[in-house]
């Protein structure tokens, strides 16, 4: 009976990725092997211990890994163990070890890696960085490249396996909590997060910082927009209803890849929506890992914050607009109307603000004339310095 339950268990996992035929369960979540990565001492960090994790074999079946950092805070240990943060990155990116420093100063245990088997050079574009030399990259003798299609069955796949594998060598440490892992995915990171997240139900959270699905629904300049219209088993749209932790959403109003139809729709579309942050002006780049935003919604899952101010639905009569108020947080202390009057809303479009009435628990404005598409925006106070709202859903008028 055990056996049986534990069988089914592990379908439940799996099959979202193994129904689209992307990755085998068994390479999905088996314990990775983690080795010691002293040889590339060069990169070390002082607070953080360099590794190396296992990742999704050469097309030989030979092991590859790729480059990681790894911290546990010095803080006292909790009772239940730390909670701990993945943190994968985006399409141009290599490991935030900055970032990962701050999270387990935070009191946080963290685990960043480079996914395509690079070290951590941040000083040339990726295509150029040396690579681990057990890395999958040095063993079919090419650069990944996540836009060539060519390489796109490989290079994809082996961000998801380093995403889980990552997730199961932080539950097999005994100083962390295993219901307090949480993953922190950046642009392309995130795209791929959000396929993770379908797949393995392991996570407490996920925080998507830009990536979305349904990007076939925004315009052609984006960069993902011919790749899921070729291949759709690559398109998170497919892994949304999936997704069983909580989500948040963060992206800027006029972010050059994913777009706020695409966004927006992906939101309505995953039931473990927990909040969402559309920012005017935010700009697209790694330190999205870093956004105050992100480390106040997982302190809050931690019992360490109290929740995030959170808006309901938007209404309208005419051009009078409002949204409810869910969870004033600490308190709205400043609300706007993000508007924008372009026939049809894009990453180039413009966006106008100005402010919105706070009463009690509704939060309303008078739509400017010739406005097509708006959301309200509010925070209760500001995240490491910066402006950080959440945001009500985005919403076309014409």
């Amino acid at each position: 009976m055990k056996k049986l339950l534990a069988a089914a268990f592990a379908a439940l996992l799996v099959s979202p990725l193994a129904a689209a035929g992307i990755l085998d369960e068994s390479e999905l979540f088996r314990t990775p092997e983690v080795r010691s990565a002293e040889r590339y001492k060069e990169y070390h960090v002082d607070g953080l211990d360099s590794l190396l994790l296992e990742a999704l074999p050469a097309p030989d079946g030979s092991k590859c890994f790729v480059f990681a950092y790894f911290g546990l805070p010095d803080s006292p240990k909790p009772e239940n163990g730390y909670p701990a943060v993945v943190l994968q990155h985006g399409n141009s990116d290599t490991c935030f070890p900055m970032i990962a420093k701050r999270w387990r100063d935070r009191g946080y245990a963290v685990i960043s890696y480079d996914h395509y088997g690079n070290l951590p050079v941040a000083s040339c574009n990726y295509l150029k960085r040396p690579v681990v030399e057990e890395s999958l990259q040095a063993k079919m003798k090419t650069k990944g490249h996540s836009n060539d299609a060519a390489l796109r069955e490989t290079w994809a796949p082996n961000i998801r396996s380093c995403a889980c594998h990552a997730n199961t060598y932080m539950r097999s440490r005994p100083e962390i909590d295993r219901d307090r892992i949480f993953l922190v995915g950046v642009s392309h990171g995130a795209l791929n997060g959000l396929i993770v997240a379908g797949a393995d139900h392991r996570f407490a959270g996920y925080a998507c910082c830009y990536g979305c699905g349904h990007l076939a629904l925004g315009s052609e300049k984006t960069p993902y927009h011919a790749r899921v219209k070729a291949d759709p088993r690559f398109n998170p749209e497919n892994f949304l209803s999936s997704i069983s932790c909580p989500v948040l959403w963060v992206v800027g109003s006029n972010d050059f890849a994913f777009e706020q139809v695409c966004w927006q729709k992906s939101i309505d579309d995953t039931a473990t929506t927990d909040n969402q942050a559309a920012i005017v002006g935010l700009d697209h780049g790694a330190r999205a890992a870093n956004y105050g935003i992100v480390y106040r919604w997982i302190d809050s899952k931690c019992g360490r914050d109290i929740p995030l101010p959170k808006l309901g639905k938007n209404t309208r009569n005419g051009n009078f607009v409002e949204c409810s108020v869910l969870d004033p947080g600490a308190g709205i202390a400043e609300a706007k109307l993000c508007f924008s009057r372009d026939a049809v809303v894009t990453r180039d479009s413009k966006w106008e603000t100005v402010d919105a009435k706070v009463d009690g628990n509704r939060i309303s404005a008078t739509l400017p004339d010739g406005a097509t598409a708006f959301f309200f925006s509010a925070g209760d106070r500001d995240y490491n310095g910066e402006k950080m709202p959440v945001s009500s859903p985005f919403t076309m008028v014409r």
